[in-house]
């Protein structure tokens, strides 16, 4: 008998434990594809004699469902008397069994960056009774579950999309690769509008019109021309932050004049980086995939450049400020300190992870449209004008 912990260890001991025996069982409250615990299942799903997976919150993956329409050994608890909610594993052979039993459910989370602990039982160190009330309590919870149709599947992942859609643009995991602070210790996320409103403004009082400025120059652009490929040479090289003689607040929001192969591509691959921009709208809610079929369209217009973090989000700002903010060697520092993340080593993806999720989940983002004309603008630019607070010219 032993404690086991979450991540690859995990996974890897379960799917051991699938290869080695003859039988399994096993009730989860959530399942998703992308573990190697998922995938033995699939292989040996000849074993299984029990398997109950939970659908509350729409936690399983739609795929997941797919995978076992109609199938008599695996079924789906679609209502409850409460939230169906235990993690159970059984495995036995004639002569012996192991289980495990504790918090972490048949998801990628908890075979990856979840803080999980599971009980460890084998025959060798176990009651027989241990074994037969686990087995007698999976029968209960097979009672209740049921056998999936593909109109049930169907009906799932519809609402599961939907799902999916609110928590990516809501994005409250706050999950990090990188050492960072406790959200409820990080001061600017539970900032009021009012302080935050009072900061900005804050900033010379020049340079604050120059940003408000070319906020509305960058909108009306992308309002009359759709396309960032059909706007002459100097407003791309505004939206971009490049120098030209038209718009001599180009730098305001990031300076980018010092990124050639930015600058070639503002020229000679438009086309790529208009095609990534057109997957984010001008109005409503910016999702993950959103974002990151956009990152897709910009590697691929710009291969050379490896992680152009200011490049890539000094677009996304124009477009979007108030989803997006650039970070750029001039602010990257004081505000990755600011929520409480690490700097180095950021990526296309902590970006999103570490950076947007905290911003998205803070009070002054979730601030009312404020009835002030003169406080509209700033929400409409909201993320954008974090680079007011953070700039630093050195």
């Amino acid at each position: 008998m032993k404690l086991l912990t979450g991540g690859s260890s995990l996974d890897e001991k379960l799917v051991n434990l699938v290869k080695s025996y003859d039988n399994i069982a096993f009730a989860v409250a959530w399942a998703g594809k992308g573990t190697q615990t998922y995938k033995a299942l699939l292989d040996h799903r000849a074993k299984i004699r029990y398997g109950i997976i939970g659908t509350h919150f729409y936690q399983t993956h739609a795929n997941v469902l797919d995978e076992f329409i109609g199938s008599k050994q695996v079924r789906f608890v679609l209502h409850s008397h409460g939230v169906f909610h235990p993690k159970a594993f059984l495995f036995w052979s004639e002569d012996r069994w192991e289980l495990c039993v504790g918090s972490a459910n048949l998801t990628k989370g908890a075979m990856g960056l979840n803080q999980e602990l599971v009980l460890h039982v084998t025959s060798d160190s176990g009651s027989q009774s241990v074994r037969r009330d686990l087995l007698r309590q999976i029968e209960e919870y097979w009672k209740i579950a049921e056998i999936i149709t593909k109109q049930d599947a169907t009906a799932y992942r519809a609402l599961w999309s939907v799902q999916q859609r609110k928590r990516e643009t809501t994005a409250t995991k706050h999950w990090t690769r990188s050492k960072s602070i406790p959200s409820i210790r990080v001061e600017i996320m539970f900032m009021s509008w009012e302080d935050f409103v009072r900061d900005v403004i804050a900033e010379d009082t020049e340079f604050f019109t120059k940003r408000c400025t070319q906020i509305k120059d960058a909108r009306e652009a992308f309002r009359s021309q759709k396309s960032y490929a059909k706007m002459d040479l100097d407003t791309r090289k505004m939206i971009a932050g490049l120098p030209n003689p038209t718009y001599p607040y180009w730098a305001c929001f990031g300076s980018m004049k010092g990124a050639g192969h930015f600058k070639h591509a503002i020229i000679d691959k438009v086309d790529g980086l208009s095609h990534g921009l057109d997957a984010i709208p001008l109005d409503g809610p910016v999702t993950e995939s959103m974002y990151l079929t956009y990152i897709e369209a910009f590697r691929k217009a710009i291969p050379e450049v490896k992680d152009g973090i200011g490049t890539a989000t000094r677009l996304l700002a124009m477009k979007r400020p108030d989803f997006f903010v650039c970070l750029d060697n001039a602010n990257k520092s004081k505000l990755c300190k600011a929520f409480g993340i690490a700097a180095h080593g950021m990526d296309y993806q902590r970006y999103w992870d570490e950076i947007l999720t905290r911003i998205y989940d803070s009070v002054w983002w979730n601030a009312p449209y404020p009835e002030d004309d003169s406080e509209k603008l700033i929400w409409r630019a909201r993320t954008a004008m974090l680079d007011a607070l953070y700039y630093d010219p050195k």
